[in-house]
């Protein structure tokens, strides 16, 4: 299986190589735990491996780091290859999701995030925004399967009412459901971080460290 890797040699340890083709990864965490950071490293280094990859970025929190992506590869050029798209409504996000099956043939797809504006919607139509998201999981589900390309979705968090307490991803179930692997971002201390493949058991962890250039790696 063609793996794509992170660029973190830890991180890769932990994915058996790196993000599989033809599957989607779950990256969830809370705030500053470093999805972004992660999608962006990962885009940077394939795109910066070969003059002629391209890869889809779709910002729908409308924070993807520009300045980052241009440390990271040091080539204002290699934004010429990174297709984005930011939509403004869950309805928008559903018509490229729709279209990425026939766009695709290989190249690496980033949503990020996958439930910013799904839960937007969730609040007031909680039934509709979830079949549209799970309408929308389907459609990425075949991008990933017949492109053969790697999708990551990075997951916003809300916390678990119930003991022991915690964060989950939204829309949980729908997600758990369509991706084959997930991997679960978590403060430890101080500066510390850890991600925590949670599917395919067991599971799997690695420490790191975030700095302006990506990831370093954290002692135990």
């Amino acid at each position: 299986m063609r793996r794509l890797s992170t660029g973190f040699g830890p991180l890769d340890q932990v994915l058996d190589g790196g993000f599989p083709a033809g599957r989607l990864t779950l990256i969830y965490g809370e705030a500053g735990t470093g999805k972004t950071i992660i999608a962006v490293s990962t885009i940077a280094q394939y795109l910066a491996s070969d003059p002629r990859a391209k890869a889809y970025y779709i910002d729908a929190d409308g924070k993807l780091p520009i300045d980052l992506l241009l440390n990271l590869t040091g080539d204002e050029e290699i934004l010429q290859r990174l297709y984005i798209w930011r939509p403004q409504s869950l309805g928008e996000q559903t018509l490229i999701a729709e279209r990425l099956p026939d766009l695709t043939h290989g190249e690496p797809i980033v949503f990020d995030s996958i439930t910013g504006l799904y839960r937007l919607k969730a609040a007031e139509e909680t039934f509709k925004a979830n079949k549209e998201l799970n309408h929308q999981l389907g459609f990425l589900a075949e991008a990933a399967r017949r492109g053969d390309s790697p999708i990551l979705l990075l997951g916003q968090v809300h916390s678990i009412l119930e003991p022991p307490g915690g964060v989950e991803p939204v829309a949980d179930r729908l997600l758990r459901y369509w991706c084959q692997i997930i991997i679960r971002l978590e403060r430890v201390r101080g500066a510390i971080r850890r991600a925590v493949r949670e599917k395919p058991k067991p599971e799997r962890s690695c420490l790191y460290r975030i700095y302006h250039g990506g990831l370093m790696e954290a002692e135990r």
